[in-house]
């Protein structure tokens, strides 16, 4: 098992990540100064699929950071992703966010 904490600095706020890594599998929390946890996702990889099956545990869904960490990572993904942001510069952060984290878990 591995930990990490760190932060993702954006042009307008800082986001705060910690993971928890296992052999197969890992929790990636993803949020603001509030530490609030308001979403869950978790999705796994399949044989029948090139994308990561994924389901919306709690809150808003975000499948697509989801699938995109557990292809990348090749694990299973459960993921609480927390951070407010506007909606033309969502997809950015999001893709912000998934470098960072990457980067510390490649």
């Amino acid at each position: 098992m591995e930990k990490y904490d760190f932060t993702v600095n954006l042009p307008e706020k800082l986001v705060y990540v910690k993971v928890i890594s296992y052999t197969n599998s890992a929790f990636i929390w993803v949020g603001e100064k509030n530490f609030s946890f308001d979403n869950l996702n978790i999705a796994s990889n399949t044989k029948f699929e090139k994308l990561a099956s994924s389901v919306n545990l709690l809150g808003n869904n975000t499948h697509s950071l989801t699938q995109k960490l557990s292809k990348r990572l090749n694990k299973q993904i459960l993921m609480s992703y927390n951070v407010v942001s506007e909606i033309h510069n969502e997809k950015l952060v999001e893709d912000l966010v998934l470098k960072e984290i990457l980067q510390k878990l490649l």
